[in-house]
């Protein structure tokens, strides 16, 4: 359905899920913003504001009090004018309702106002008009660091995993787990006996750079999971013709604390946090799921994506760590962490070698 005619102006109320507020102004295609915030969200509305910027949006920051009642709305359209869309999601509590009766109050029309339905990747008009979000194309205009700015997170570095080392990635998931265990560092990895063990070609290839063998050893450790991963995300969002930025062995900074991950994409609009592990313990696969689940809600709140990519093959164990989720627990923000098991990285393998498709991971993408 086509959008109605809009303002080039619209208001946004201001909370803590400022990814809410970057989609519905792109979405929008706004040039001026007028950021409603409490004086307890002054930094979030900064935030916004400099993002806002970076998409040429210009902003103006209008202050409410932090238990907003009527007059507070009443004020926000006096001070601005008239023209203004109202976009209603968000903000404080009870202050949506507020905005809504003061523009009904001035007559505006239902066709400048609206909310954002994420779940359903829409924006939905009070007029009753629907417009897909993919519709307007945002996975094309925003950016990683756009989503990791409004978490005052910066990129440190990443790691470039590159298409050719698939065949190492192939050896390296069929190193039997008993041999796999049986290297403990890199000085394993220096003896011929033990290298000759390991398939082809990754035996050749330690045997070549016995220089590397601490980066040797890493890979067999677990890098090797992560590259895949990421190899398989970028060939499921190419399968499903969407954009993708993504990232392995990623830092990222907040001052001095440091935040490390295994692998971050942005697809679409909606960061994907997916933790690796080699782990076939529940245990530990559990702590990696907690891993993912608190990363992802540091990164973008409720809009972003956790997953656990295991090796995982016991229906039973499978079942426990996706049941950890299953119920809203005080420790965890997300009820829906995907947990990708040993069939999935099996199959993700093949693909990847023989220029197929990563199915599993565009069912789950094609949710986002």
């Amino acid at each position: 359905m086509p959008m109605p005619a809009q303002s080039d102006r619209a208001i946004f109320l201001i909370d803590a899920h400022l990814l809410d507020t970057l989609i519905a102004a792109v979405g929008l295609g706004v040039g001026t913003a007028a950021l409603v915030h409490t004086r307890s969200q002054i930094t979030a509305a900064q935030l916004a504001s400099t993002v806002l910027a970076s998409h040429g949006i210009e902003t103006l920051l209008v202050e409410v009090d932090d238990q907003p009642g009527p007059a507070d709305a009443e004020r926000v359209f006096d001070s601005l004018g008239a023209g203004w869309h109202l976009h209603h999601t968000g903000g404080p509590d009870g202050l949506a309702p507020l905005m809504i009766r003061a523009a009904a109050a001035r007559a505006c029309s239902a066709a400048q106002a609206s909310m954002l339905d994420e779940d359903r990747r829409q924006l939905r008009f009070d007029d009753g008009t629907v417009v897909g979000l993919d519709d307007r194309r945002l996975g094309d205009r925003l950016r990683l660091r756009d989503v990791l700015q409004l978490a005052q997170l910066e990129l440190k570095a990443s790691v470039r995993r590159v298409p050719d080392r698939i065949p190492l990635i192939a050896a390296a998931a069929g190193v039997d787990n008993a041999l796999r265990n049986g290297i403990h560092g890199p000085r394993e990895l220096v003896n011929p006996e033990i290298v000759a063990q390991l398939p082809e070609p990754l035996a050749a290839a330690i045997s070549a750079d016995l220089d590397h063998a601490v980066e040797w050893f890493q890979f067999l450790d677990g890098f090797w999971l992560e590259e895949l991963t990421l190899l398989a995300v970028e060939r499921a969002a190419a399968g499903l013709g969407l954009s993708c930025e993504a990232h392995s062995g990623v830092k990222l900074g907040r001052g001095h604390q440091s935040i490390e991950l295994d692998v971050l994409a942005l697809i679409r609009y909606r960061p994907h946090v997916l933790s690796c592990t080699l782990a076939t313990a529940t245990g530990t696969a559990h702590h990696k799921a907690y891993e993912a689940d608190r990363r992802a809600w540091q990164i973008a709140g409720p809009a972003a994506r956790p997953a656990l990519v295991t090796r995982l093959t016991d229906p039973i164990e499978i079942a426990a760590v996706e049941g950890i989720f299953a119920e809203p627990l005080e420790s965890s923000h997300v009820t829906d962490l995907r947990v990708f098991t040993a069939a999935d990285v099996n199959a993700w393998v093949q693909a990847l070698s023989a220029g197929g498709r990563c199915t599993s991971l565009e069912a789950w993408l094609a949710e986002a």
